[in-house]
């Protein structure tokens, strides 16, 4: 007796696996139930050795005194569990079980019916015409495709049975004609067209993968006593060839995030792989990652939409590199992936990711307080942008005054510098035009940024005396670091 696990999803599969009856609802809880029970014959009582009992693909075998155990890994207690069992010589069965979340479930006696000898002919018993064509199990259900050096081929069982459910005997033998309903259109092949089925009602057919991906529905019909008995579609997945340089790309989350002084950030990077047909390569495949600052996991596997994903994280050492758009190259870093197309040649490509630095404010300019334009810039040491989600906000205090233009800001992701990125323009007017123009006082300017870069402030008040409309007043400036830490 072969004891099987296996993860337990929820969704309606194929016969022959475990599957989820309609209707039960999602529940958080999971754990491991053991399904325990007894296959006997139906006529006799006597314990049947090698009977299958059958899990998602997994197969659990009878033991001389024809007991199972099989463990499963369930997402809630109660829920309805689909065993199938079979043997040789006995028409299959399934029964329905519920979990029992770190439990055991004894599902009882099962009785298994024996196919009469002679299956269509006379006796009790016996099968009688197909009324129904089902699939009773099949190879795997994904392939690669042609070429790619993975598995290319699948073979499906399907079996005719009675109206009782019996497997039809070689004296109501069913031709069955196999087709695809549907498929990528990239040379899948049926072999064979047709086949009769046997003494046990089953008939085999092997689907061959073609050059693109995607899903084939395959279909076995066949004729009885002039009236077409037909399967339900089954779908068999072909997945991508190998890796080809027009369809290889890699990208980060964030252009930009705050990691040449603060170490320890993450920025996933994403390589995207399709193959020469703009399919995703088969999962599973192999892309190489290298940075020139910070660290980087240096392998990661692709899913099944072709597509894997590393953290870039922020550590030694800060990058440099030139970029065209900045005079300083400090914190601009290099993220490489690399994998080998079908010739075994590299291809790669790269993004450029900007580890910017500690928040600075500069000055307002011109210097003083008056009503009027100014101009500042809030970047890195370097002259960079700041982290995307940087806020930035000017405040004016005094008579009858307010700040317009760049006075609440809001970073995107950039690489950079520039207006709108590192340098803004605001404005001190009167808050009410129709105050005399003598009233408006300014007393300070505050200039506030709150950045994954680290928050700071800048402050501008008047010294010696308040500020007056027009008239320029000398003032200084307070810089000051707002990190609880600083």
């Amino acid at each position: 007796m072969v004891r099987s696990t296996l993860r337990l999803f929820f969704g309606t599969l194929a016969l022959g696996t475990l599957a989820l009856v309609a209707g039960c609802d999602t529940l958080s809880l999971s754990g491991d139930t053991t399904f325990t029970g007894v296959v006997v014959d139906g006529a006799t009582s006597e314990p049947i050795e090698g009977a299958a009992v059958r899990a998602g693909g997994l197969v659990d075998t009878t033991d001389a005194d024809g007991r199972y155990d099989l463990t499963l890994e369930v997402d809630s207690t109660d829920q309805a569990v689909v065993l199938s069992f079979s043997a040789a010589g006995y028409t299959p069965r399934t029964v329905t079980a519920r979990a029992d979340v770190n439990g055991e479930v004894n599902v009882g006696v099962t009785e298994l019916t024996a196919i009469a000898t002679g299956g269509g002919g006379t006796g009790s018993g016996a099968a009688g015409p197909a009324t129904s064509v089902t699939l009773a199990q099949r190879s795997t259900e994904v392939v690669g495709v042609t070429g790619a050096g993975g598995l290319e081929t699948a073979t499906l069982e399907f079996v005719a049975v009675d109206d009782q459910g019996r497997p039809v005997g070689a004296a109501n033998a069913v031709d069955l004609t196999f087709v695809i309903a549907s498929g990528p259109g990239g040379g899948e092949i049926l072999a064979p067209a047709t086949a009769t089925t046997g003494d046990d009602g089953r008939a085999d057919v092997t689907l061959t993968s073609g050059t693109r991906a995607g899903t084939v529905q395959v279909l076995a019909t066949g004729t009885v006593d002039g009236r077409e008995i037909r399967s339900l579609p089954v779908t068999i997945t072909i997945t991508g060839g190998l890796p080809d340089d027009a369809h290889f790309s890699v990208a980060s989350t964030q252009l930009n995030f705050a990691g040449y002084n603060i170490y320890g950030l993450t920025n996933a990077v994403t390589a995207y792989v399709g193959d020469k047909y703009g399919n995703p390569v088969q999962p599973g495949t192999a892309v190489y990652f290298t940075t020139d600052g910070g660290i980087i996991p240096g392998s990661g596997v692709t899913n099944d939409q072709g597509t894997t994903t590393v953290d870039l994280l922020s550590a030694a050492p800060g990058p440099s590199n030139p970029v065209g758009c900045s005079s300083n190259p400090n914190g601009y870093g290099v993220v490489t992936a690399s994998t080998s197309d079908e010739n075994q040649a590299r291809i790669e490509d790269s993004v450029t990711v900007l580890f910017s630095g500690v928040t600075q404010i500069t000055p307002p300019d011109p210097a003083g307080l008056y009503i009027g334009p100014y101009s500042f810039s809030v970047a890195d040491q370097f002259g960079h942008p700041l982290a995307p989600g940087t806020t930035i906000s000017v405040a004016a205090e005094g008579v009858n005054i307010k700040a317009t233009g760049d006075a609440n800001v809001t970073l995107g992701d950039f690489l950079c510098p520039g207006a709108g990125r590192t340098d803004f323009r605001f404005s001190i007017a009167k808050d009410d035009p129709s105050v005399d123009a003598d009233d408006p006082v300014l007393e300070s300017i505050t200039i506030t940024v709150t950045s994954p870069n680290g928050n700071a402030r800048l402050t501008r008040t008047a010294t010696g005396r308040t500020a007056a409309t027009r008239t320029p007043a000398s003032a200084r400036d307070v810089f000051e670091r707002l990190d609880a830490d600083s």
